[in-house]
């Protein structure tokens, strides 16, 4: 158990927060930790693979059957609902059956758990990100993003199916479409980005030129690859969440990263400062900034989840405080 300087303090205003910032938190049992651990607890309870381990968590010991495989239709329960520890054809012995003791997939579950939970978590930093398409008739003419809108629009329709079979099953096939497609709009990113006017651009080009107004252009052109790849990926989060597949969510955002990455938003970023700012709306720097962020966050919080990470909460919980 980590030393209590590490638990959750309550400062006199009714709000509660963690010390030693960075520093793992406890959530205990008692009555002041009750709030937090009710809400870490619905949390848990809605992410199916977390419910999962629980119940191998709380089941019993579980053993192998190990025989021969030409004695295995010996191999039946008996009268009183055994099965008994030996094999005999008619009335004579033929083989012991061995029990070996498994072990339940602990591991396998509990990186299940963290996968959802970061998906979730991604989620809402995608979700977070002011995005605003500003030409709705332009981005439907174009021929790639028309593409993504429509695979983003066939997922939205599977997801509603009523049968679940057939919803799964659309679902799934939709889902591969539209990373096709979202692969297909990072390299138009990329193509994007690179007819951005360089950030070395004289002042001058805005009085004399175009300067300006080619970069807002070019600028428009990159937000609005970006405002789709924010909802496709989001999309492909949730939709992966709902099928219960988070390995496959890992292996489809892996690759449209890879795909963000060379881009280079970076060079978005940089040669965003060009362009004149208002003060209504976040700078055209910090909006892709912000998405760029989440990438990271994505290869950081989801695709490596396999290497040991500091966890960010104790708690103990017992298996009756999630199924019942």
């Amino acid at each position: 158990m980590p030393p209590p300087s590490e638990r959750w303090s309550d400062n006199g205003s009714g709000q509660r927060h963690r010390l030693r910032g960075g520093r793992p938190v406890y959530v205990g049992d008692t009555s002041a930790d009750m709030p937090q651990r009710q809400h870490v607890l619905r949390f848990l309870a809605n992410v199916p693979t977390f419910v999962d381990a629980v119940r191998k968590l709380s089941a019993g010991e579980v053993f192998r059957v190990v025989m021969s495989n030409e004695n295995a239709h010996l191999f039946k329960q008996a009268a009183d609902g055994a099965y008994k520890p030996f094999l005999r054809d008619g009335g004579r012995f033929v083989e012991n059956v061995d029990l070996i003791k498994v072990s339940p997939d602990y591991l396998g579950a509990i990186s299940n758990v963290a996968l959802m939970v970061n998906m979730a978590a991604i989620a809402a930093k995608l979700d977070a990100i002011e995005v605003g398409v500003r030409n709705i008739a332009r981005l439907m003419a174009d021929t790639q993003r028309g593409k993504v809108k429509g695979a983003l629009d066939a997922l939205a329709l599977s997801r509603a199916l009523a049968d679940p079979a057939e919803r799964r099953s659309q679902m799934i096939a939709a889902g591969h479409d539209l990373v096709i497609e979202l692969g297909a709009l990072t390299g138009q990113l990329r193509a994007h980005i690179a007819a951005m006017p360089k950030e070395t651009t004289g002042w001058f080009d805005g009085f004399f030129g175009t300067g300006f107004a080619e970069a807002n252009a070019a600028y428009e052109e990159v937000a609005d690859d970006v405002a789709l790849l924010i909802d496709g990926v989001q999309m492909l989060l949730w939709t992966y969440r709902d099928l219960g597949e988070p390995a496959v969510a890992k292996e489809a955002i892996s690759r449209i990263c890879d795909g963000v990455k060379q881009a280079g938003l970076p060079n978005a970023i940089r040669k965003a400062r060009l362009l004149p700012f208002s003060a209504a709306v976040p700078l055209p720097e910090l909006y892709l900034g912000s998405f760029f962020d989440t990438i990271i966050a994505m290869d950081t919080d989801l695709l490596r989840i396999g290497q040991p990470r500091q966890p960010l909460i104790f708690m103990d919980i017992k298996p009756e405080e999630v199924l019942n």
